[in-house]
């Protein structure tokens, strides 16, 4: 399993901007996925039978879609889990702040989030 985190910076909070996103992510994301709105700034996608690697593409490709539809600054946050594991929440904690630093720093990127490092790459 693997957990991709979606963090946005601008008019996110615009009806139609939200609608827009939302469908975005919607038509690119499988019915065995489940999108999760955590806040007004940050949704989280859980992608069920997928590799690290898998959502690493995905992010990329939601960077390029949402990127060409609207104006807003995107951050990913990329993890896996296994299905053993009771610490999602720290996990979480982990990638919402990686979020939000990127966020601060008003750029564009894909953070890959692990138990032992947090790892960038610029989008």
């Amino acid at each position: 399993i693997s957990l991709l985190m979606i963090g946005f910076k601008g008019k996110v909070k615009h009806p139609p901007t939200m609608q827009l996103c939302v469908a975005s992510l919607l038509e690119r994301i499988r019915h065995s996925d489940i999108l999760v709105h955590l806040d007004d700034d940050d949704f989280v996608i859980l992608l069920c039978d997928t590799p690290v690697s898998g959502a690493s593409t995905l992010a990329k490709d939601l960077a390029r879609r949402l990127i060409n539809e609207t104006t807003l600054k995107l951050t990913f946050a990329v993890s896996s889990i296994s299905l053993e594991s009771s610490a999602i929440d720290p996990l979480i904690i982990r990638m919402r702040d990686a979020v939000e630093q990127a966020r601060n720093q008003n750029t564009d990127r894909i953070i890959f989030v692990t138990e032992e490092k947090l790892e960038s790459i610029s989008n």
